[in-house]
């Protein structure tokens, strides 16, 4: 089997949708988490009360690559703490 790359805008609704994939029988040899911005603790709470999930989870990491683009030439990155 090959591994998995998600990687996803931090949101309830992807948290409960990569908990209920990692949950039930594995398609993956392992998975590797990316977030776009940071967690909220309810969410990374979310994902570490379920042991099947976390322990299909080789990687998970916050990048912090979130940004608002103006039009097709410019953009800015934003924390959404800001």
């Amino acid at each position: 089997p090959l591994d998995a790359l998600y990687f996803l805008a931090p949101s309830m609704e992807n948290m409960d949708r990569l908990v209920e994939e990692l949950s039930t029988k594995p398609k993956y040899r392992s998975s590797h988490v990316f977030f776009s911005h940071r967690l909220e603790d309810l969410m990374l709470q979310r994902v570490a009360e379920s042991y099947e999930a976390v322990s299909r989870i080789s990687s998970f990491a916050e990048l912090n690559v979130s940004m608002l683009c103006y039009d097709d030439r410019s953009f800015q990155l934003q924390d959404q703490g800001d």
